[in-house]
């Protein structure tokens, strides 16, 4: 009965691709090697400057499915996903950045969680970090205490899902989709979907998240500004009052704190943790702060390093191999070249 269930499910994939020349072919055979094979396969290029339209077209003629690119002037990554979307026919919907993977088993997890929860409007999980060389260096699992069920109080209080990890259900993108008013879309979709159904978390880690130097810079005071609009916007179906909202915005404000100073924008974060004092946060977490607040940088960058190595040493695996590894360990059809980087760095 549920491999029936999975023949019958058809998804749709979405893949903006905007500059990730150097990414995108990976991304694109990690699709391409999905255990359940989406329907069909949407590739918008959003007016790229570099090679990777000429990577994307090679790389699909070895698509083993119905896919479509499309190549067209910069119009901005929300009105991409939005316009993947009306393109979408599938029962669900999956988007992916160019510049992140999926391992072999990850439609096939996400689909049955769906398939087994009508009440859910989404699918996620955990998920790995990796770096520019495909190295593993921690996961979500070290610091996301995601939830089950309802998870309005977890987006709330603590953190969303990352978007590699989601597969929706298409009739819930019908009622709410993205807003490309909106800086962190993801995030204010999430909160709004969170009224319409349950979120069906699985623990296994079946994507790669990457982080390198050209999407860090996402990870500003900006962010911190767009979570705070997103819980303005949706003050009212979340049944946020005017003092919980205002208790919302001083604990993000708090959180971004330490994004700042651990990003030696000490002052900054001085700045914001004096002026939300104030937030509903544990004092053993409070004194922590303020403690970071008074060690030296350099101190405090040592730490971080000491940390990032002793990641690297537990985890440190390319995840290539770990797609191998789920695809019975062979390396038939050139695995390895399929998923290796189809760009060259001059």
């Amino acid at each position: 009965m549920a491999q029936t269930l999975q023949q019958n499910s058809t998804v749709s994939v979405c893949v903006p691709s905007y500059n990730h020349s150097r990414f995108i072919g990976q991304c694109l055979r990690s699709i391409f090697v999905q255990t359940h094979a989406p329907s069909e396969l949407i590739v918008i290029d959003d007016g790229s400057t570099d090679d990777s339209v000429e990577i994307i077209e090679k790389t699909l003629e070895d698509c083993p499915f119905p896919c479509e690119l499309v190549v067209r002037p910069n119009k901005g990554l929300v009105p991409t996903i939005n316009e993947g979307l009306e393109m979408a026919r599938g029962e669900f919907f999956a988007i992916i950045a160019s510049d992140d993977l999926w391992l072999p088993g990850f439609l096939e997890r996400r689909v049955s969680q769906l398939q087994h929860r009508p009440n859910a409007v989404l699918a996620y999980g955990h998920c790995y970090n990796i770096d520019e060389n495909d190295k593993i260096f921690g996961a979500t699992s070290d610091w996301a205490d995601y939830e089950d069920g309802n998870v309005r109080d977890m987006l709330i209080k603590k953190y969303p899902p990352l978007a590699v990890t989601v597969l929706y259900r298409k009739a819930a993108l019908e009622i709410q989709k993205w807003n490309p008013e909106v800086f962190v879309e993801d995030y204010e979709l999430f909160l709004r979907l969170c009224t319409l159904g349950e979120f069906a978390f699985d623990p296994e880690k079946l994507s790669g998240y990457r982080i390198h130097s050209t999407n860090i810079s996402r990870q500003t005071e900006s962010i911190v500004k767009g979570k705070i609009q997103a819980f303005q916007l949706n003050a009212k179906i979340l049944g946020l009052s005017s003092q919980e909202l205002l208790e919302v915005v001083a604990k993000v404000n708090w959180g971004s704190a330490d994004f700042l100073l651990n990003s030696k924008q000490r002052f900054k974060a001085i700045k914001l943790t004096l002026q939300n004092s104030h937030a509903k946060i544990p004092i053993t977490k409070k004194l922590q702060q303020y403690l970071k607040l008074l060690l030296p940088n350099k101190i405090i960058q040592a730490k971080h390093k000491i940390i990032k190595r002793k990641s690297n040493a537990i985890n440190g695996r390319d995840i290539k191999d770990l797609i191998i590894q789920q695809l019975g360990g062979k390396k038939n059809y050139n695995l390895d070249q399929r998923l290796s980087v189809t760009h060259q760095d001059s």
